[in-house]
């Protein structure tokens, strides 16, 4: 594990089967929902957490290895709760993609090199 990563919360780490322990943003994410008839509604997004990933999930450290950013990114859509559309991802703060992205990384576990160190 990383020196940066041991510098993580413990608690956000847990993984007891339940929902993980939410990260609070620095900057909100919000998204703006239009409905069929054009109806306008907006919602912040002010934490998410990171959950396990399953087998098909770790094909993204295949899939990127050599694009380590793209492969943190992917990471947080594909392990987001509530659940973020790569979109969604680019918009988020860089401070915001970088703490979700170390925990993401935590949660691989000690597994086969990844190609960089988000």
């Amino acid at each position: 594990m990383s020196d940066d990563l041991k510098n993580l919360d413990p608690t956000l780490l847990a993984d007891d089967g339940k929902t993980p322990n939410p990260v609070k943003l620095v900057r909100p994410l919000v998204i703006t929902f239009i409905a069929p008839g054009g109806a306008k509604r907006e919602e912040a997004i002010e934490e998410i957490a990171i959950r396990r990933p399953t087998g098909a999930e770790l094909l993204l450290v295949d899939q990127y290895q050599m694009q380590p950013m793209k492969l943190t990114m992917e990471l947080i859509a594909a392990l987001a709760e509530p659940r973020l559309t790569i979109k969604n991802v680019h918009r988020l703060d860089a401070e915001d993609i970088s703490r979700l992205g170390k925990l993401a990384f935590a949660k691989l576990d000690d597994g086969p090199p990844t190609g960089g160190d988000a």
